[in-house]
């Protein structure tokens, strides 16, 4: 089997750091992404990048947000009485999709590197 061109090989090496990528899933992406048509990868490499510049961490409960504080935070129907600690914002996104808590959050402080 020839050489993986090395551009191909790096983004390959990118792809499986990323949660839930392994080596095969990751080789697929790549190969799937250089061989698609250019506008579509840029408008996925600029998602990716405007996703990263705008999501921070609410100050008041630690969610991730685009504005702080937080649509959780503001919303005066919830139950300021109820908290919720979860170790990593991540974890809101699950309980919220549940829809059976309506009291705040607290994130304990998972990492969310800037």
């Amino acid at each position: 089997m020839a050489a993986l061109p090395e551009p191909i090989s790096s983004l390959i090496g990118a792809l499986s750091k990323l949660p839930g990528i392994g080596p095969r899933s990751a080789e697929r992406i790549a190969l799937y992404l250089v061989q698609s048509d250019a506008p579509s990868v840029r408008q996925l490499a600029e998602t990716i990048l405007k996703a990263r510049e705008q999501v921070r961490l609410c100050a008041v409960c630690g969610a991730l947000t685009e504005s702080s504080p937080c649509s959780i935070c503001l919303d005066t129907r919830r139950d300021a009485s109820l908290v919720c600690v979860v170790e990593r914002p991540v974890d809101i996104i699950s309980i919220e999709k549940s829809a059976t808590f309506r009291g705040k959050y607290h994130v304990l402080g998972g990492s969310f590197h800037r």
